[in-house]
């Protein structure tokens, strides 16, 4: 079998998978974690990437760091080199497709950003794509304004601070205090007016929305936290958005899917931890009750 065949019969097979997710009774948005935006446009995705690595993990000490780790005399390594990742970019905005990698360490994030600045012009994209960045760990501020100014999404998972945040935490072994308080800067990300979506990396972590925007008004950094309403918008609308779909659902409005939860309790008074869903709506229809 040449290049050109397996490449065809690679395509295929992705389609038929992709065609199965869509088949599936819940809302499944499919993502082709590849840095081949082509491949999007064939497979009728707006999206590409996502866990394309340009770094590794905090946990693995294979994130890409600007200074060495605080337990280890290694900074991490990057993936891609610079004119890779731009090549990426620039096709897949050509496309407009919008196009994502994992970037966790600051190093990583320092590329990407400066890629993306580079490809375009230090503003959004053009053709309207929602470029976006996974995971964005190790931000530092002047990432954070680049990202807002571009308009550049940002998926992050704010349980990773639950499981690794706070004196003690594998956040401050591996990096120390000092950059372990600026992990997961989801305020600065509202404040600044960039468009922060919550999600949970499984099966890092559980899927559970309820925990994670838990872990958004409870950061371990006390000017971090969220107001329950920008958590429950990193989940919902902002999400929505990410995904292509705010026209479909992601808020409770007219003409929009009725999609929604019933909880015993009201969140914005009694928090998001100790609610439990009684049911599930989807199209306005019960898919799930205790």
């Amino acid at each position: 079998m040449d290049d050109k065949e397996l490449l065809e019969r690679i395509e295929a097979l992705g389609a038929d998978e992709i065609d199965a997710l869509r088949r599936l009774p819940a809302k499944i948005v499919p993502k082709v974690c590849e840095p081949d935006a082509a491949l999007a446009v064939e497979l009728g995705l707006p999206f590409v990437g996502g866990d394309v690595f340009t770094d590794g993990s905090i946990g693995s000490r294979t994130a890409a760091l600007a200074q060495p780790y605080a337990d280890a005399p290694t900074c991490g390594a990057l993936r891609f080199r610079d004119d890779e990742l731009e090549a990426f970019f620039a096709d897949a905005d050509r496309l407009g497709v919008a196009a994502g990698v994992h970037a966790i360490g600051d190093a990583a994030i320092d590329q990407c950003v400066a890629a993306w600045e580079r490809v375009l012009n230090g503003k959004p994209s053009a053709r309207g794509a929602r470029h976006f960045i996974e995971h964005f760990e190790c931000a530092r501020p002047e990432h954070i304004e680049a990202c807002a100014r571009m308009n550049l999404h940002l998926s992050m998972q704010p349980l990773f601070d639950a499981q690794w945040g706070g004196a003690g935490g594998m956040y401050e072994t591996r990096l120390g205090t000092a950059r372990m308080r600026g992990m997961n800067a989801l305020a600065s990300i509202v404040r600044a007016g960039a468009v922060l979506c919550g999600g949970d990396d499984a099966p890092v972590c559980p899927l559970d929305p309820l925990a994670g925007m838990r872990a958004c008004v409870e950061h371990h950094e006390a000017t971090e936290r969220l107001t329950p309403h920008d958590a429950l918008a990193a989940y919902t609308v902002n999400a929505a958005r990410l995904a292509y779909a705010e026209t479909r659902t992601g808020n409770l409005a007219p003409g929009l899917a009725a999609d929604l939860v019933v909880l015993d309790r009201d969140p914005f008074e009694d928090g998001f931890g100790d609610c439990t869903v009684l049911e599930t709506w989807s199209d306005w229809r019960v898919v799930y009750r205790t």
